[in-house]
């Protein structure tokens, strides 16, 4: 039996599950993970060809995955990268003066966030007089 696989890259964060999943052109007999932090492998025959695992620790790990067909073994690798989510501080007076600047008035500080994306708007009278 000749056959291959592929294991995809994924971002997580470290307060969620990462679900592994692998393709292969054949229906594998079992499948052996390694999730690339020391944590003990995990063997399985069922038809599943998905895993999950949390990550205790942010960083980046290398996961394997071996696959079993006949009398072939294979490998296929992908690497988890697993991130502290953001914490965001907006920092900002209760009140603005008119043609005071929002670049001094207001701030919002990013603990850790990485690809993170702010939407803002100002509500005058309940309607939006800046986005």
């Amino acid at each position: 039996v000749n056959f291959s696989a592929s294991l995809p890259s994924r971002r997580v964060s470290v307060h969620s599950e990462a679900v592994l999943s692998v393709a292969s052109s054949v229906f594998p007999a079992s499948f052996s993970w390694d999730f690339g932090d020391l944590s003990p492998r995990v063997n399985s025959s069922t038809p599943n060809t998905t895993a999950r695992h949390k990550y205790g620790v942010p960083g980046r790990y290398q996961a394997q995955v071996s696959l079993s067909a006949g009398h072939q073994e294979i490998v296929a690798q992908g690497n988890v990268s697993v991130e502290l989510p953001p914490r965001l501080e907006l920092h900002c007076p209760e009140l603005i003066v008119a043609n005071q600047s929002l670049e001094e008035a207001v701030s919002l500080i990013n603990w850790g966030g990485v690809g993170v994306t702010v939407e803002w708007s100002i509500r005058k009278d309940g309607r939006e007089i800046a986005r």
